[in-house]
This record gives C-alpha cells, sequence and structure tokens, in this order.
C-alpha cells in the first residue's frame, strides 16, 4: 500500500497594492493611473480596478493582504543603466575627496599632494589602498602632477586618484608596482612618459579603467562591501531597485557574486564586461558555475570605449576644441576594430554598450551600427538583430547624422544619457571647451525621442554629482529645447532602461509577469515638478526595503 503523499503546504498569500494610484504604462501606450496590482512570489499577477484585481485573486484560491497606499503614486521602481558603483563607493565616498572648501574639484598639485599628506591612512589590510577621487582632469597637462609628487607625502602605501570625469587617474610608485603587468590594447589609452622615459604615474582611457577593476580587486574585501552597503542604503533611498555597473570584469564580478550569496546585495544588478579585456565568455561561464538568482545579479551588455570625455579633451569631435586648437581629441576604438566588434557582438548575440561622446565618435558608432545590420542581414537574412546596441552619453550629433536617426531607430539603436553632466560644475568646464555653438546642440534628448530612438536616462555617478532619479529627471524637463516631458522622462528611467538591459520582458512596467518592484511617490510625477516629489516607500520583489 502506497504512503498518502504530505499535504501541500499552503500558498504563500497574495498582496494587494491599492487605496492610491497605481501607474500603467508601456512601450506604445501612454501611462495610465488605475487603482490596484496584485503580488504573488514577487511577480505582478494582476493590474487595474480594484474590484476586478480581487476577483482575479478569489479564482486563484489565494488568500490576500492589503497593503495601503494611503493615497500615494506607485510607480515601477528606477533603473539606473550606466553608473560605475563601486569607482563611487570606493573611490570617492570611501576615499579621498579632492574638493576644496567651496566644493570644487581640486586643480593644482600642491593641493592634491597637501590632501594625501592629511589624510592619515589605516590600511585594513596588507593589500589595502590608499584611495581618492575628484582631482581636474586639465592636471594631466601639468607637468608636475606625476607619481613623485605623490611619493613625497605617501612612500609607503599605494596610492590611487581617480579623476573627477573618472577617465583619468594618478598612482605613487608603490602602486605603480602592484598593477604590474598593466596590459592594454594599443591605441586605447596612454601612459604617459617623463623626459627619462618612466611612467609619469598617469594613467588615461582604458590603463585607468583595467587599473581601477584590479585595485579593486586587491582591496580587503570587507572595506569594498561596507562601502557598497552604504552607497546601496543611499540608493535605495533615493528610489533605485536596479543598477547596471557598467564596466567590471571577473575580480569585480567576484565582489558581487560574495554580496549576494552573503545576502548583502538587496538591489538587482547587471555588470558589464568590459570590452578591451575579452572577459564576456569568463564572466559568463563565472555566473553559471555559481548558480545563483539570474534576476538578482546577471550581465550587462559589453562595454566599450569609442573616447574620452569632453572635459579631458579627449572625447572626439570633427572640429578642433575651442580653447585648444591644436586638438580634436583622439579615438580610442579604431572605426575598423569598431566594426569588428560590432560584427561579433551580432554572431555571438552579445549586446553592446558603446561609449561615443563627441561628434566623430558618435558618427563611427552609427556606421558600425548601419553597417553590422546590413552585414548581418546579407549573411543570415531579414529579421531581428541578435545583438541590441546602445550609445552611451551620445552628447552630439553633426546635423548630418541628425538625419539618419530614424533609420537607426528601426535597426534598435537606443541612447543611454545622463542629464546631469549639464550641473554648472560640469558646464563651466564644458562651455570653455566647446564653445557656443557645439553647446546648442549638447544632449540631444528630444531629437533622439522624436526620431523614435528609446532614451534610457541614467546617472554615470560618480562622473555625475548624483544618482538620484528624481534630480535626474528634473535635469532632463529643463534641458531647453531638447527638454523631454513627463511620459519620456518617466520611459528613461522604466521601461527604455529594462530595454536597455534586455530585460523588458520582466522589469520595467506594472503588468502581469513583471518582477514587483516599486516606489511609492508622495505626487503625480506626470503633472508635479520632480522637485516636489519625494520616495515615501520602495519593494523589491514585493517585500519593502527601508528607506
Amino acid at each position: 500500500m502506497r504512503k498518502n503523499s504530505p499535504a501541500s503546504p499552503p500558498a504563500a498569500p497574495a498582496q494587494i497594492f491599492c487605496g492610491g494610484h497605481v501607474l500603467q504604462s508601456g512601450f506604445h501606450a501612454a501611462p495610465e493611473w488605475t487603482q490596484a496590482v496584485a503580488v504573488h512570489e514577487g511577480r505582478i499577477v494582476a493590474a487595474g480596478p480594484e474590484a476586478r484585481v480581487r476577483r482575479g485573486l478569489r479564482a486563484l484560491e489565494l488568500a490576500c493582504e492589503t497593503v495601503d497606499l494611503a493615497g500615494g503614486y506607485l510607480i515601477p521602481g528606477f533603473m539606473d543603466a550606466h553608473m560605475h558603483p563601486l569607482f563611487g563607493a570606493v573611490f570617492q565616498d570611501d576615499g579621498l575627496k579632492l574638493v576644496d572648501a567651496g566644493g570644487m574639484f581640486l586643480n593644482d598639485p600642491g593641493a592634491v599632494a597637501e590632501a594625501v599628506a592629511r589624510a592619515q591612512f589605516q590600511p585594513a589590510g596588507k593589500n589595502d589602498w590608499l584611495v581618492g577621487y575628484g582631482w581636474n582632469p586639465e592636471l594631466a597637462q601639468n607637468g608636475d602632477f606625476n607619481r613623485a609628487l605623490l611619493d613625497a607625502v605617501a612612500p609607503h602605501w599605494p596610492v590611487y586618484l581617480l579623476s573627477l570625469d573618472a577617465h583619468f587617474a594618478l598612482v605613487n610608485s608603490a602602486g605603480w608596482k602592484r598593477l604590474q603587468p598593466l596590459r592594454y590594447p594599443a591605441g586605447s589609452g596612454e601612459v604617459p612618459l617623463d623626459s627619462r622615459g618612466q611612467p609619469r604615474g598617469l594613467l588615461l582611457e582604458t590603463p585607468q579603467f583595467i587599473a581601477s577593476l584590479q585595485v579593486l580587486a586587491q582591496m580587503p574585501y570587507e572595506r569594498v562591501a561596507r562601502a557598497f552597503e552604504r552607497f546601496q542604503q543611499a540608493a535605495l533611498t533615493a528610489g533605485l531597485t536596479t543598477i547596471a555597473d557598467i564596466i567590471t570584469d571577473p575580480g569585480v564580478l567576484g565582489i558581487y557574486q560574495r554580496l549576494l550569496e552573503e545576502n548583502r546585495l538587496r538591489l538587482r544588478l547587471f555588470a558589464s564586461p568590459y570590452g578591451p579585456l575579452d572577459c564576456h565568455a569568463a564572466m559568463a561561464e563565472q555566473l553559471r558555475a555559481a548558480d545563483l538568482d539570474a534576476t538578482r545579479l546577471a550581465l550587462g551588455p559589453e562595454k566599450y570605449l569609442l573616447d574620452g570625455t569632453p572635459g579631458n579633451h579627449n572625447a572626439a569631435w570633427f572640429q578642433v576644441y575651442a580653447d585648444n586648437p591644436s586638438t580634436s581629441g583622439y579615438l580610442t576604438l579604431s572605426p575598423d576594430a569598431l566594426t569588428a566588434a560590432v560584427e561579433r557582438a551580432h554572431r555571438e548575440k552579445r549586446d553592446l554598450a558603446l561609449h561615443a561622446a563627441g561628434d566623430l565618435s558618435v558618427h563611427y558608432a552609427l556606421d558600425a551600427i548601419e553597417f553590422g545590420a546590413l552585414r548581418h542581414w546579407g549573411q543570415h537574412g531579414d529579421g531581428p538583430l541578435p545583438a541590441r546596441i546602445r550609445i552611451e552619453h551620445f552628447d552630439n550629433v553633426t546635423a548630418v547624422d541628425r538625419g539618419r536617426l530614424s533609420g537607426l531607430a528601426r535597426l534598435g539603436l537606443l541612447a543611454s544619457v545622463q542629464p546631469t553632466h549639464f550641473h554648472k560644475v560640469y558646464l563651466r568646464v564644458i562651455e570653455k571647451v566647446l564653445g557656443p555653438e557645439r553647446m546648442k546642440n549638447e544632449y540631444p534628448l528630444a531629437t533622439l525621442a522624436r526620431a523614435g530612438i528609446p532614451v534610457a536616462l541614467n546617472s554615470d555617478w560618480p562622473a555625475a554629482m548624483t544618482f538620484a532619479p528624481l534630480e535626474i529627471m528634473a535635469a532632463a524637463l529643463a534641458h531647453g529645447a531638447e527638454s523631454l516631458d513627463a511620459a519620456g522622462a518617466l520611459a528613461g528611467y522604466h521601461h527604455w532602461s529594462a530595454l536597455a538591459l534586455r530585460a523588458e520582458a520582466w522589469l520595467g512596467r506594472i503588468a502581469p509577469g513583471c518582477a514587483a518592484d516599486f516606489v511609492l511617490l508622495n505626487g503625480d510625477p506626470l503633472k508635479q515638478p520632480p522637485e516636489q516629489l519625494h520616495i515615501q516607500k520602495l519593494w523589491i520583489n514585493g517585500n519593502q526595503q527601508a528607506v
């Protein structure tokens, strides 16, 4: 005789969020408010009028717990698809803040040396580093800004200082030794030499990013983890439920894996492999072997830099810089190498995030995207393109290239833009280096949106002053003729960001099947200025988080 099987445990109760306003929106539908949303086991099962949602739960024979919205406005959790959380948490917030008493970023070698001398560094272990963030990139042109400057005040411990735009770094001699061997693709950046042919200690563009990842991997794990947790709490308080670390490697992915295994990773996180390291396959295998929850930690698009930033004169333009007619910037990835990367992305079904700031780098990115699509269709016939390609920053577009945007939208091009790069701290530099004519075309948000290109909004923190979505939305709404409307700004943080992370099937919307990641606001974000709004509550997977 067979034994009776034990009774199945009762299903977990569902939650119904009601008593306020619930935002429903889609890729092609105008956003509108409804009354309720039902959640079961972390996923949305219904949304709409409250009576209908309750009838649906009864039909599923689910017990129901009510979450009273108290008249508030429930929207999807905010998603930041482009930031550098460990750079900000460790180098900036847990390191030296290289600013003066007025909050301006240091632009004098002696002031940087004095800040290091005052640091009173207490290493957390033998592999620890003295790190800092925020020196003005213009210092790279000063011959006195070198590793000897740091050696004089910090000869015993490795020192690593990131520039304001996080594209340059200065390292002392002890740190330089710890970074060896430092390998990077030819032409992707620079390690300047002094008059004796020795490294000055400056790392420009790709060498800096590779070195920064090495520094993070070398530092004591617990120091990095605690710094991340402090950032994470601030991110949750700001309304973020999902973030993407846009430049990572296997070592940094290992940090995030351990945080998840220790139940310390509360945000959803996408980690983008850094293209010059060719580590995508290794990181994919790393996650597969770890067998962790892929809805909490996953790979983002592979990241390539095409140029630098306007503020460091490395963004690549058709015309010379207004304040330095000897240069128009430079490309850190050749057009041929870029085309090969796009072709490989389609061949291996890898999404790409292409950093392009100047109008020349944007032009080459558009060329490569068009050519890659034609090449793929020529080989495989018409159909959806395997790789999804984003242009990061998209600072400026020539008049000729603006005419191409609608066609590129049909190829699936996405834009990933950071409106708070127009903060006054940056503007005084950008206006000087670009001149008035180019400034008229900086950050063409509305132009991109009118062309049908999804515009994901994000922070690029710490290379921008804030990661708070409401502040960034406010900047997008106040950008003159290139401003977005409120619906476009919300879409930029919701379904367009989900699209940028290939997570649109389950993130970025309040709809059945999507994750129950919510933010409760005190007012209507479609009608009230973001400055009047604040975060009241936040949920991830239906679980309320402390904010």
